[in-house]
């Protein structure tokens, strides 16, 4: 299947943006974006974000990457990852759906189905993503150095 054209609706950004919610940081990024992982860890790293917020449009058969993509956003980011995916189709193409939430140890808390429009949701702890980064520093681990 060939990749959906993004680049004919979509201008480059040339920031990031992040806002607070009560004691969170949230992070935002669009369906394409879940390929850059460098783009995660620097909302991390300097805006301090606890939580990403991914509007996105993931086709059918690339149903597993989503799901793996946003499991490892949230693994290696030690951060919640809410993942909108689209449901339904456009033409030809059917959109996968499976909207999640996912917690800083890369548990699903909460999941919508790939067929029909869901409404999810699910606590969010800025406890939980401290105790999380504390028990495993890998943030502060990191060889900026190198890389």
């Amino acid at each position: 299947m060939a990749p959906v054209e993004e680049q004919t609706c979509f201008a480059l950004g040339d920031c990031f943006a992040a806002f607070a919610l009560r004691d969170l940081r949230f992070g935002f990024s669009i369906c394409y974006d879940f390929r850059f992982p460098e783009m995660y860890r620097k909302l991390v790293t300097e805006q301090n974000v606890d939580a990403f917020v991914i509007s996105s449009a993931w086709p059918f058969p690339r149903d597993e990457h989503f799901r793996v993509l946003s499991v490892a956003r949230a693994i290696e980011n030690q951060a919640y990852v809410i993942a909108s995916n689209r449901v339904g189709k456009d033409d030809d193409l059917w959109f996968c759906g499976s909207s999640a939430i996912i917690d800083p140890r890369g548990v699903i808390i909460a999941a919508a189905s790939a067929d029909c429009e869901d409404l999810i949701q699910a606590d969010l702890s800025q406890e939980l993503v401290l105790s999380v980064r504390k028990r495993v520093q890998s943030l502060s681990h990191r060889r900026a150095d190198l890389y």
